[in-house]
């Protein structure tokens, strides 16, 4: 048909992008392309039920196809609607010659009449065997298509399976009103009804039952469904502590390995469950009410961990260097895990606890939630705020708790504390060796100074007491405490009278404080100052009258002094002068340079602590008209001398002139002076020991030695002026002691630390300590320190003792009873096996009883120590040959859990405990303690096993006992794994009846081949032997099986039977003699007719013989399955009458009975092939019309022949597939 002309608009696709051609020969290029798509298809198929959707899919694409081309407009493809509907109805046609179900047959178009011409010419005619065995040929023809008609194919679908909680996620309930969704995988399977049961964790009370209809199930999805959606309509805006406090409330998976997509044949449902315990299933049914197997049917649901701390007495505010018990109180399933961090400013630490648990005979009955009350050591030797957090908490089943999510039923998870300092009060300015001056009728500020001190440690109370001077009038010792609010400025307190004032105790408002050196204040009233004043005129014997005078003065005070005096010539106004002396004695040498009378007055005088005090005296009046020397000696050039003891002081004197010498020397003391003469002096350097003043020999203090004069041998006597020397008498001697903190001198370090050991100590600095270690006596020990307040730090544990003390300038004493200090070790972690760990051996080896491999097991240990501790073991044995691993505990007691998932011998060795004080952080600067000794060994039993080593089918005939029939093969051989004896559980099951069997069997060995004589095949068909379970001799739980070895498959032929299909006494000539063979083939046949005896082998269950010669024809015997099953043979008389038939699924056999037909099983069709017969049976003696078969195989099921009591059909000479014999 020809195409109309062009569209008067042109292509729809521009000729200036396409040409006209090229679209041609795209679209012809895409119609060549679709019908080579269809011929894919044709040559592909596999199942010939698909050709209707082919046939209509197709049809739809070229439909589609022809409709579409006229809207491209291009020129001479461009056809009219009738052309086009001519094309559609062409390829409709095509497509159902390629896909359609239909079929022809060809002999129906032939006539009668030639068709009996063509059987008389044996055109349509098979060659058949005779009884004589020649063969002949038969012209009756029976039409077919009348007589076996229908099929029946079974389709096996995957075996269904449902398992509860496939991913292993973990559950629990955070409150009892809460509910979880505990997901079911399902394989190949819809659910319409399921029955699981809740026990109570620790198998305490009876399990309860729940059913749940499909009506529920769908319920449950649809709520899950509002709840995603409901979520994700709620914006971060609006996510509020409500929503929060709902997450926490909800229960959660945590640590849930990732969820794999589901395939095609898997689908999710859901149970929700209300109250914790094990979850079982215990039935399913699918959608047809069909039996779903159930697969790990078990799963737990406990209660969601909690943990928190418990009120207690400890305040907020803290001293430092306290220690105490924080108490937690912990509730889950043991063996739980905590994960808390300590914060003290800005640094952070974490701690992780491990295998806390309460009652260990309760925590074996896992998974019982305990509630624990466990302390918290803390130390608090940081100043600042402590802030100790709970973060996380785990369970023994893997659930792990945030506790850092807020909630409102969750107890306090944090606590805080404020570490204070110890404040500290001494003296300023002001100790028994330096005193404080107080003059008379006056009064003295005493500065006390607070260090170390905190804000919030405010008031603070200092307790002085005061101790007045003995022999004087005093208002009387007191004791008293000063409140201080402000420690910006120093504690003035007023002392009124001299004596000694003491600090006797310092405490703030939380903390006790420490009482340092100097703790004494001495406060003394110093006397006026007065002079001794004598003046001598200075005569020279060359001049013949005085020319000055020379003034001694001796002076009693506290220097420096001033002297003031006026000097009057004649009568002129007189004159005020002042001379400054640093010494108690002084001179003053008045030689005016002018001649006259000259008057000297002595007014005042001023020392260190008095101004102006009044002298009486004497007026000088004198008118004004050499020589030995002496002077002191190196050794007390520097003008002062320091005596500690004894009731003189050297004093060292250098002398010049011509000896012996006289000297004369002027001892002065705050109270008085005296001379003292040494005579017959001569040396030029001499040591005169110097006696000294009795008041100042029983108290102390200070006093002046002066040179006066010096005579020499020839009795010139000269007086001298030259500074004096100052003795410093000294009768405090400095002392030593320990200081005592609370009470108590002892301190507790670290093995390796540093132990700093206060002192106390009086007299002038810098000073050297001599101690020793009591253990060690014989070692002398010096330490050089200058402050009062020294640390004496040592190392080593034990007693130390004060032995001497030296100050700058004297030996010292060390206070009896405060002279000793204690210095201990903190005690290392230690760590043991439990007895209840196993039975300990040689070199302290411990053999735990062996376990089965996957059974949780652990062992006992014991710690001692301070807790948290940290453990660290090596383990070896298993995949891996050497693994270490480090856990931690919060109590004296914990769990090593043993390695289990892995069959074989292990060892473990305890190789290090750290403790709180020890710890085993590498940043730590104390090493936690090395364990030697401590190590057990286990074994872990392999679980039991079995499969089937090969897997090629079993053949037996019909009444065989289940014995062994080839003992050197393979075949039927079951390997078995575990600790023998093994018990094995055996079902077989007969699917032609349905009936199972079970059987068990004692196994010594580690293989056993199936040797059942107690069980004979009664039942032709298929039977399959299951192994059920398997126990060895440890009891160990099985492992799990390997599904695809699990089975054996056994082929039960029936026994080898020849039946006629025809019995009569007389034949047709022509007729053919059918026999069926029953069994597997091939057959062995041995018959005889006229007393001849032969014997044929046939590979078809048809075997039959054509009646050309008369005679008796009788089958002595027939046997198959290569000969093993044989059977005699009766006679057989048949006759001919109307040819049975036979219909599947639906009416009856039409004949007489009994009836005997065969029936075979072919494969599914695969492709174009035609599919391949799996199996042919026969059934023979069937006196009901109606027969079913049971099977559990897969393909089609069709009836090939059928007889009845006299004929069968397809008779002998138009069955196609007789086998010549």
């Amino acid at each position: 048909m020809a195409p109309s002309g062009d569209a008067a608009t042109g292509p729809l696709i521009p000729d200036t992008i396409f040409d006209a051609p090229s679209q041609r020969l795209y679209v012809l290029s895409g119609a060549a392309l679709l019908q080579a798509l269809k011929i894919w298809d044709l040559f592909t198929l596999s199942d010939p039920s698909t050709n209707s959707q082919l046939l209509l899919k197709w049809s739809l694409y070229d439909m589609l196809y022809i409709s579409v081309l006229p809207f491209l407009r291009i020129p001479r493809l461009n056809f009219t609607w009738k052309a086009r509907v001519a094309q559609i109805l062409f390829f409709i046609g095509l497509n159902f010659l390629i896909f359609g179900n239909y079929s022809i047959v060809l002999g129906q178009f032939v006539p009668p009449a030639l068709r009996s011409l063509f059987n008389t010419l044996n055109i349509f005619g098979y060659d058949e065997v005779a009884i004589a065995e020649r063969r002949i040929k038969l012209n009756d023809v029976v039409e077919s298509g009348s007589h076996l008609l229908g099929q029946h194919t079974v389709r096996l679908s995957p075996i269904s399976t449902a398992k509860i909680n496939p991913y292993a996620e973990r559950f629990c309930l955070a409150l009892p009103q809460m509910t979880v969704l505990i997901p079911i995988l399902l394989n190949n399977t819809r659910l319409n009804f399921i029955t699981y049961s809740v026990a109570p964790l620790g198998d305490q009370g009876p399990r309860q039952y729940v059913n749940v209809t499909s009506r529920e199930l769908r319920s449950i999805l649809a709520t899950m469904e509002q709840e995603v959606d409901a979520r994700s309509a709620i914006s971060d805006e609006a996510y509020s502590d409500e929503l929060e406090e709902e997450e926490y409330n909800r229960p959660r998976a945590i640590s849930s390995p990732s969820k794999p997509p589901l395939q095609k044949t898997q689908s999710l449902s859901w149970i929700r469950i209300n109250r914790p315990g094990v979850i079982r299933l215990e039935r399913a049914l699918d959608t047809s009410d069909a039996i779903i197997r159930l697969y790990q049917t078990e799963t737990t649901v406990v209660e969601c961990p909690t943990a928190e701390f418990l009120s207690d007495e400890i305040p907020y505010t803290q001293c430092i260097g306290a220690t105490h018990d924080l108490s937690l109180k912990i509730k889950g399933t043991a063996p739980m895990s905590l994960k808390w961090r300590r914060q003290i400013g800005k640094k952070k630490d974490e701690f992780l606890v491990e295998g806390i648990q309460g009652d260990l005979r309760e925590a074996d009955r896992l998974p019982l939630s305990q509630e624990v009350h466990v302390p918290l050591p803390i130390q608090l030797n940081a100043l600042g705020t402590h802030q100790y957090t709970l973060d996380t908490l785990s369970d023994g089943v893997g659930n792990i708790l945030d506790l850092t999510i807020p909630s409102k039923q969750r107890g306090e998870i944090s606590r805080t504390l404020k570490v204070l300092p110890r404040s500290s009060a001494n003296f300023r300015r002001c100790s028994i060796d330096k005193p404080i001056n107080i003059l008379e009728g006056r009064t003295t500020p005493l500065r006390i100074a607070l260090n170390n001190v905190d804000p919030d440690d405010a008031p603070w109370v200092v307790t002085v007491k005061y101790q007045p001077v003995e022999g004087t009038k005093s208002r009387g010792a007191w004791t008293k405490d000063i409140t201080v609010s402000d420690v910006k400025a120093p504690i003035e307190l007023t002392a009124e009278e001299p004596g000694e004032f003491t600090i006797i105790g310092v405490r703030g408002k939380y903390c006790s404080g420490d009482v340092m050196s100097p703790e004494t204040c001495r406060v003394v009233q110093p006397p006026r100052p007065t002079a001794d004043i004598e003046y001598k005129a200075i005569h020279e014997w060359q001049v013949s009258g005085d020319v000055g005078v020379a003034v001694s003065l001796v002076l009693h005070g506290t220097p420096p002094f001033e002297v003031t005096y006026s000097t009057q010539r004649n009568s002129v106004n007189p004159v005020m002068l002042h001379k400054n002396f640093t010494s108690a004695r002084g001179e003053i040498t008045l030689q005016p340079d002018h001649s006259g009378q000259y008057i000297y007055n002595f007014i005042e005088i001023s020392d260190a602590n008095y101004k102006g005090q009044r002298l009486d005296g004497p007026t000088i009046t004198q008118i004004v008209h050499p020589v030995a020397s002496a002077d002191f000696g190196r050794a007390t050039r520097e003008r002062i001398v320091s005596s500690c003891s004894g009731s003189s002081v050297p004093i060292y004197l250098d002398l010049r002139g011509i000896p012996p010498w006289n000297v004369e020397l002027q001892i002065v003391d705050p109270k008085g002076s005296h001379t003292l003469r040494r005579e017959s002096l001569k040396d030029a350097s001499e040591r005169l020991m110097i006696p000294i003043p009795e008041d100042i020999d029983q108290r102390g203090g200070t006093f002046q030695v002066d040179l006066v004069s010096v005579e020499d041998a020839n009795g010139c006597k000269r007086s001298l002026s030259v500074p004096g020397v100052n003795v410093d008498v000294r009768r405090v001697k400095p002392t030593a002691r320990f200081y005592a903190q609370d009470g108590h001198r002892q301190v507790t370090i670290l093995e390796g630390d540093v132990a700093r050991l206060p002192l106390r100590l009086t007299g002038n600095g810098p000073w050297d300590v001599e101690y020793r270690l009591m253990s060690n006596p014989s070692q002398i020990l010096t330490s050089h320190v200058s402050s009062a307040n020294a640390l004496l730090s040592v190392k080593r544990g034990g007693i130390y003792e004060l032995l001497e003390i030296h100050d700058s300038a004297c030996p010292g004493n060390v206070v009896l009873g405060e002279e000793t200090y204690k210095v201990d070790w903190v005690q290392r972690p230690t760590v043991a096996f439990s007895p209840s760990a196993g039975r300990k051996g040689e070199k302290g080896l411990v053999t735990r009883p062996p376990v089965c491999e996957g059974v949780e097991d652990h062992a006992e240990l014991e710690m001692r120590g301070t807790p948290p501790f940290q453990i660290s073991y090596i383990s070896e044995g298993g995949p891996r040959i050497s693994d270490q691993a480090t856990f931690s505990s919060i109590q004296s007691h914990a769990r090593l859990h043993m390695k289990t998932s892995v069959a074989g011998h292990y060892f473990y060795q305890i190789t290090r405990i750290g403790d709180l004080s020890y710890p085993s952080s590498s940043s730590s600067s104390y090493l936690a303690s090395r364990v030697e000794g401590v190590a057990l060994e286990q074994d872990v039993l392999p679980r039991p096993s079995a499969h089937f080593k090969s897997s090629t089918r079993m053949s037996y005939c019909l009444n065989d006992a289940f014995i062994s029939r080839h003992p050197s093969s393979d075949e039927g051989v079951l390997a078995l794994h575990g600790t023998p004896p093994f018990v094995v559980n055996l079902s077989i099951k007969s699917f032609a009846s349905s009936e199972v069997q079970t059987h068990t069997v004692t196994v010594d060995n580690r293989e056993w081949k199936v040797n059942i004589p107690d069980y004979v095949f009664n039942i032709v068909g298929p039977h399959q032997i299951t192994i059920d379970s398997v126990t060895d001799a440890a009891n160990c739980p099985p492992a799990e099986p390997d599904i695809a070895r699990q089975t054996l498959w056994v082929d039960v032929a029936e026994t080898a039977a020849i039946v006629p299909f025809e019995r009569r006494n007389e034949y047709c000539v022509g007729e053919v003699i059918h026999f069926q063979l029953e069994g597997s083939s091939p057959w062995h046949v041995r018959y005889r007719f006229n007393g001849k005896i032969s014997s044929v082998t046939s590979k078809s269950s048809k075997f039959s013989r054509a009646g050309a010669v008369p005679g008796i024809f009788e089958v002595l015997s027939v046997a198959h399955q290569q000969n093993m099953c044989e059977t005699t043979v009766s006679d057989t008389k048949l006759e001919i009458h109307a040819i049975p038939s036979a219909r599947v699924n639906h009416g009856e056999p039409i004949g007489e009975p009994p009836f005997t037909f065969t029936y075979q099983r072919t494969e599914l069709p695969t492709g174009k092939r035609p599919p391949k017969v799996a199996e042919t049976h026969t059934v023979s003696g069937l006196m009901t019309r109606e027969y079913t078969v049971l099977s559990a195989l897969e393909g089609t099921w069709t009836v090939t022949s059928i007889s009845d009591k006299y004929c069968r059909y397809p008779p002998a000479p138009s069955d196609g597939q007789v086998e010549r014999a």
